[in-house]
């Protein structure tokens, strides 16, 4: 059981769909290989495994009737049959439908396991029917000790990487190995320069060419401005010394903040939010962020 193994242990999860690949059989050891080297793995780390970082993952119907054909037969060893369904928020419609009476009415010895990252996104019909089981954030000084432990870093990075994971323990790893926070940083430092000169067109090349990365990239650097509006806010309410930042960032949150007033936070927050919604429902990524930036210049003018 510890390399999930097991014969009564069925797993599901999303996929990018193809003629020949419709259900997650084909990516089982796969995942079982990337959920073992990284047990706090998110979507864009699996994303990586399976060399689609540009294309969304879904779970099908195809991939729904196979968990109700396996379910369907007697377990292995006579005991209980477990099936793992894996970020269920991915599911599209044909497949929540068609999983909602076994789900309501599992086989005899027979449970569900839906880990789930956005248990909102799920049919409500599927909510009413599962008993929800939340798992409480990480302390950002839990997460900075342990990467401290497993790093050997510096205290300051391991903190930066721990308020900037916002909760994710396997994000702040990958913050702290990879020093993503100081790419998202950047780049949102970059846009927000080119915002205050209004120079139009430089937005629209930056939008163009900063939507060739990934999704997962750009939900990232969507949640990162997320981050720099609540340190704004931090900042403009309580202080510098309420504000766990330090260095380049900091100047810069500094100078920002002005810009981020009562009349426009709650405008960014929901532009944001609305923007990393859109992308998890496969929105042009050309279109959003060039709509992204004509809003930004908007909100600014509004301090």
């Amino acid at each position: 059981t510890s390399k999930l193994e097991h014969p009564d242990l069925h797993l599901a999860f999303p996929i990018i769909l193809s003629k020949d690949k419709e259900t997650s059989d084909v990516f089982v050891a796969a995942w079982r290989e990337a959920f073992l080297e990284q047990p706090y793995m998110g979507l864009e780390y699996w994303q990586k495994k399976m060399n689609a970082e540009t294309k969304q993952p879904v779970i099908g119907k195809d991939q729904a009737y196979e968990i109700i054909k396996k379910l369907q037969l007697k377990a292995f060893e006579g005991g209980f049959k477990i099936m793992v369904l894996w970020l269920p928020e991915l599911m599209n419609a044909a497949a929540s439908n068609k999983l909602l009476k076994i789900i309501e009415e599992p086989p005899p010895k027979t449970l569900f396991f839906l880990v789930c990252c956005q248990p909102e996104t799920l049919l409500a019909t599927i909510i009413s029917r599962s008993q929800l089981i939340k798992v409480n954030r990480l302390h950002e000084n839990e997460m900075a000790t342990a990467l401290i432990d497993y790093f050997q870093i510096e205290k300051s990075l391991a903190m930066n990487a721990a308020v900037n994971a916002d909760g994710n323990y396997f994000e702040a790893i990958h913050l702290a190995n990879q020093k993503e926070v100081e790419t998202d940083f950047e780049s949102f430092r970059d846009l927000m320069r080119i915002c205050f000169k209004g120079d139009v067109v430089r937005l629209i090349v930056w939008a163009e060419t900063f939507a060739a990365n990934g999704r997962e990239k750009l939900k990232g650097f969507l949640n990162y401005g997320l981050y720099v509006f609540r340190l704004c806010l931090v900042m403009n309410t309580k202080g510098e010394a309420f504000v766990k930042i330090s260095g380049e960032e900091l100047e810069f949150v500094k100078k920002f903040a002005p810009f981020v007033t009562e009349k426009n936070i709650l405008a960014f927050c929901e532009t944001f939010n609305t923007s990393i919604y859109n992308l998890e429902r496969n929105a042009n990524a050309k279109i959003l962020m060039v709509d992204l930036v004509y809003k930004i210049l908007m909100l600014l003018n509004k301090k």
